[in-house]
């Protein structure tokens, strides 16, 4: 299948403009990251692209970043998922969410990652990544329009693919996922433990170490 790479960059571009003078940041992140770093262009089998923001940050203005999106001709799709192990919503930007935005057959996606006070996380199940990657210092130059990224660009690769440098053309990502940031064993969920045995764990639960509720001083 082959993809219209000048309407995605379009698509891109437009999208940056709507998020931007909403003071809201965007990060390239996943595939759209590893092909441009790589191969310096798209991944010619990934049929998307994947932006990253900030949970707190975008939920108060999805009103008006949807209506924005519309007026430029996007189909816009907003998935909102309940706190992790809750039966309620919130509107404190505790929920994940997802923004499908749609035009001329291609799709960007921007998803939320909510922060882990605790452990100095960005999260969004299945990953989890040091908030310090997010620094604004990155950049990437997609076809002449610069982006920014996490950064360092390798560590982030690492931790969300493990072997980065090899491409596996799949659309499966339980087959290209397999760095330490998308895994159950890994430094992480050493650094909780080591917590817990430092007697912080009162603070922390399954919920808060996933990112989606901070218990502290409760």
């Amino acid at each position: 299948m082959s993809f219209d790479f000048e309407q995605r960059v379009k698509n891109m571009k437009d999208v940056k403009d709507v998020f931007e003078p909403l003071d809201i940041s965007l990060w390239l992140e996943r595939g759209t990251v590893l092909g441009h770093y790589r191969d310096g262009d798209f991944i010619s089998w990934d049929n998307d692209v994947d932006f990253l923001v900030f949970s707190e940050v975008v939920y108060p203005k999805l009103s008006k970043i949807e209506k924005n999106l519309i007026k430029l001709g996007f189909n816009v799709k907003i998935k909102k998922q309940r706190k992790y192990g809750s039966r309620g919503g919130s509107k404190d930007g505790k929920d994940r969410l997802k923004i499908s935005a749609s035009r001329q057959e291609d799709v960007v996606n921007i998803s939320s990652y909510f922060l882990n006070k605790v452990l100095d996380l960005r999260v969004r199940i299945p990953y989890r990544f040091p908030s310090r990657l997010f620094n604004d210092n990155g950049f990437i130059n997609v076809r002449g329009i610069q982006f920014s990224c996490p950064e360092p660009i390798e560590e982030y690769l690492e931790l969300i693919y493990g072997d980065w440098k090899t491409p596996v053309k799949t659309l499966r990502s339980a087959n290209y996922h397999r760095g330490k940031g998308t895994t159950k064993h890994n430094k992480i969920d050493i650094e909780y433990k080591k917590l817990c045995k430092k007697g912080i764990y009162k603070y922390l639960n399954t919920e808060s170490y996933n990112g989606y509720q901070i218990l502290e001083g409760e």
